[in-house]
């Protein structure tokens, strides 16, 4: 959304004031068919073995030894009005999953911040993307996800736009 209020002269999902007058790059270009951003400090990586790749050959993503839970979104509420969605929820489930030590891993979605950064209204993307509470569950999400896996000496990887 950032690159495309600094590249498109008639964009118009937020107010800008005016169209930048600016010369930026990006890390590497992530939208290969809208050539977004237009520069980039480095190519896109040619990528051999993916973690997805990796843990198919160790016997993950085997219907047999997996389970998927779905959290529906609220339909008919936009993410700029619910910012949080229903990350909570979502946490909650993670987290029980973690304390049971059912599975060696999982690969749980929080989409509240990348869905309200794509609406374009920054202010709740910033509310959003804050982490208040610290490792309280009741308020944090991910703050709840990081206490469940000390709690079991576990490990968490985590990634963000």
């Amino acid at each position: 959304m950032l690159a495309k209020a600094l590249e498109y002269e008639n964009f118009d999902k937020f107010d800008r004031v005016r169209f930048p007058k600016i010369r930026y790059a990006g890390m590497l270009q992530y939208d290969g068919e809208l050539k977004l951003p237009s520069r980039y400090l480095l190519s896109p990586p040619e990528i051999e073995r993916t973690s997805g790749e990796y843990l198919v050959h160790n016997g993950f993503f085997n219907p047999e030894m997996e389970e998927y839970v779905e959290i529906p979104s609220d339909s008919g509420i936009t993410f700029n009005v619910k910012p949080k969605m229903n990350a909570l929820e979502i946490a909650e489930k993670a987290r029980n999953a973690i304390l049971r030590a059912k599975f060696h891993q999982l690969h749980v979605n929080l989409p509240n911040s990348d869905m309200v950064g794509h609406t374009g209204y920054l202010g709740r993307w910033f509310e959003e993307s804050e982490t208040p509470g610290g490792l309280n569950a009741d308020v944090s999400p991910m703050g709840g996800l990081l206490q469940a896996e000390v709690e079991v000496n576990g490990s968490i990887f985590v990634s963000k736009e």
